[in-house]
């Protein structure tokens, strides 16, 4: 939660930015107007084994490479680097060709030093642009939106270069274009750091719960008091909600985290009528299980809806 509001408080002060340097807003316009446009040819993967010049195959950018690079996986031979594409410092190369709606057009700004070369099935974008502004402009939803529009193919998935000319693209000052990528690569860092948490987590979890054959494994039924479900009072009867005292816990509460108190309280009718068979008015300690998965430890009295508890 501090986090979200972390990102938030980012989110809004780079807006409040934006609207200082952009009072009348910001200006879109064609990217073949503010970029050359360039089709790549040639380039097969066989001939990824040269060493003279650094060379990115436009496979190798849905699998080998991210968002930005300064060095490539692969080299041509200079003959074969004469026919082909020249990238510059500070292009972006984008794969024209897919096999999916999602995945075409997946851009990759080329951050390094010397130029290198691409070849078919890319086009690549010679711009006035900060680079990693238009990787991250092309990678979103807005740009999406255009993309399926001038998209063609069935089986196969590819967009023109003289058609990705065609897209708007927001084109605010470079100080502004700056301000954006340095929040959006913090984001981006912050995503790493969760996937790593992630898989640290998955791993102690693994270490700490052995695999079945490893330790004795118990149904729930075994080690819990009792597996219940509960149920939900109307909320067109203000007779079960008016003047109630009984914490009642609702599925959108459970969010992986001990619970103290309920944002809803019902009456004694309610529980009488929804809720008797199970007596949930006294649920302390247990476990409370959502339908897609979801569980909180509770550590007051409550009353629960269509869910699964477990007492213990």
């Amino acid at each position: 939660m501090k986090l979200l509001l972390c990102w938030r408080i980012v989110v809004s002060d780079l807006r409040a930015f934006v609207e200082h340097k952009c009072p009348n807003g910001v200006r879109f316009q064609r990217l073949g107007d503010i970029a050359t446009l360039v089709r790549g040819n040639g380039l097969s993967k066989k001939q990824l084994i040269g060493s003279d010049v650094g060379a990115i195959h436009y496979g190798q950018i849905y699998t080998k490479y991210s968002r930005f690079t300064t060095t490539t996986i692969s080299r041509v031979d200079r003959d074969i680097a004469d026919k082909l594409v020249v990238v510059n410092p500070g292009d972006v190369i984008v794969a024209c060709t897919s096999e999916n709606m999602e995945d075409v057009c997946t851009p990759l700004a080329w951050l390094g030093e010397e130029p290198i070369v691409t070849g078919g099935h890319t086009v690549t974008i010679r711009h006035r642009l900060d680079p990693k502004y238009l990787v991250y402009w092309l990678g979103s939803q807005a740009f999406q939106r255009q993309k399926r529009a001038i998209a063609g193919g069935v089986k196969v998935i590819d967009v023109a270069a003289r058609k990705l000319a065609t897209v708007m693209v927001p084109v605010p000052p470079l100080e502004v274009q700056s301000e954006i990528v340095k929040v959006l690569d913090r984001f981006t860092q912050l995503e790493a750091e969760l996937e790593a948490r992630k898989a640290q987590f998955s791993w102690y979890g693994h270490m700490i719960f052995p695999e079945e054959g490893e330790c004795e494994w118990l149904s729930i039924s075994d080690v819990a008091k009792r597996v219940s479900s509960g149920g939900t009072p109307s909320a067109r009867n203000p007779d079960f909600y008016d003047g109630g005292t009984i914490p009642w816990l609702r599925t959108n509460e459970v969010r992986f985290q001990d619970i103290h108190d309920t944002a809803v309280y019902i009456t004694e009718s309610a529980v009488k009528k929804f809720l008797g068979k199970v007596d949930t008015r006294k649920l302390r300690d247990c476990c409370y299980l959502w339908r897609i998965g979801r569980q909180i430890c509770g550590e007051c009295d409550f009353s629960d809806n269509k869910s699964t508890l477990l007492q213990y």
